[in-house]
C-alpha cells in the first residue's frame, strides 16, 4: 500500500511538474521538493550553486557509514551519514558506482576525521538531504566536535516523534529519516530494546528498516554501561505498519570523546 501511494504520488506531483516545464522550458528545476531527481534529473554542482544551494566553510563528522549491492539498479552504493556541525543537520553523501563503471569510480569508506568543506552542495530534499563537495581538509576531531553534535542532538524524544510524523505525511519523503536523539539511558523493557530520553518518553528499538544495512541491536548489550547512559544516539526511524508505532534503529552512538559504531 505505500509504495501504491508513492506511485500515485509521483505520477500526480510529476505531471504537473512536467506540464510546468513544457509551458515554459526556460523554467528552472525544481528546489523545493525532490520531484526533480525522482524524475530523472542529475543535478549538476553549478545548478546546486546557482540555485543557492550552497554552504560556505562547512563542517561536517561522519556519524554512520555502510555500503550495500543494489542488485536490482545494478550497482553499488556507498552512504555516508553526517552532522553538520554549524546547522545541526543529519545529511547523506552517496556514491554510485554502476557495476559496468565500477573500477573507474572510486568507492567510499568510513570517515574518522572533521572534513573542512569551502563549499558543501545541497540537493533538494527534507530531513536528510544530499550533499556534495569538490574539495575538502581532512582535520582530527575535538571534544568540542562531540560537543557541538551533543548539543545539536534532539533531546525530546516527542519533539522528534512530530517531526518524523509529519514528514512522513509527505508521500514522497524518505520513510526511513535519521535523527541525532539525546538519551538518558538505554536498556530493555520487557523483551524490548528500548530508549528513554530525560522526560521518561521511550522508542522502541528494531533491526528492521531499510534491508541493506546490517542488524546492530544486539551490539548494545557488548557495550560498556557508560556508553548506554546520556549519551547521543543516531537512529534511523522505521515506521511499523504492524503496530503502527515509530522504531528506531541504532547507528551509532555518540560520547564526549568518540562515535560508536554499530553498522558498516
Amino acid at each position: 500500500l505505500e509504495h501504491l501511494t508513492r506511485l500515485h504520488a509521483l505520477v500526480r506531483l510529476g505531471r504537473r511538474y512536467l506540464e510546468a516545464r513544457r509551458d515554459d522550458p526556460e523554467l528552472a528545476p525544481e528546489t523545493s521538493t525532490s520531484i526533480a531527481a525522482w524524475l530523472g534529473h542529475a543535478w549538476q554542482l553549478v545548478e546546486l550553486k546557482a540555485a543557492g544551494l550552497v554552504e560556505e566553510a562547512a563542517e561536517l563528522m561522519q556519524l554512520a557509514f555502510h555500503s550495500h549491492d543494489d542488485v536490482a539498479r545494478k550497482e553499488y552504493v556507498d552512504t555516508g551519514i553526517w552532522m553538520n556541525l554549524g546547522s545541526g543537520r543529519i545529511q547523506l553523501t552517496q556514491t554510485f558506482r554502476p557495476y559496468k563503471a565500477v573500477k573507474f569510480i572510486k568507492s567510499d569508506d568510513s570517515f574518522f576525521q572533521v572534513a573542512q568543506i569551502p563549499e558543501l552542495f545541497i540537493y533538494p530534499g527534507d530531513v536528510n538531504p544530499r550533499v556534495r563537495w569538490d574539495g575538502m581538509v581532512p582535520r582530527q576531531p575535538t571534544a568540542a566536535d562531540f560537543g557541538r553534535v551533543r548539543a545539536h542532538a534532539v533531546t525530546d524524544f516527542a519533539a522528534a516523534i512530530k517531526a518524523v510524523k509529519g514528514t512522513l505525511k509527505a508521500p514522497l519523503a524518505d520513510r526511513h529519516p535519521v535523527f541525532a536523539l539525546r538519551f538518558a539511558r538505554l536498556g530493555h523493557v520487557g523483551e524490548d530494546k528500548v530508549a528513554e530520553d530525560a522526560a521518561g518518553n521511550r522508542l522502541v528499538m528494531t533491526d528492521a528498516g531499510l534491508r541493506e544495512e546490517p542488524a546492530s541491536c544486539h551490539l548494545l548489550e557488548l557495550l560498556p554501561a557508560d556508553v548506554l547512559q546520556d549519551q547521543v544516539l543516531v537512529a534511523r526511524f522505521h515506521h511499523d505498519l504492524d503496530t503502527l508505532q515509530l522504531r528506531i534503529k541504532p547507528l551509532a552512538i555518540v560520547t564526549e570523546a568518540q562515535v560508536v559504531r554499530l553498522t558498516l
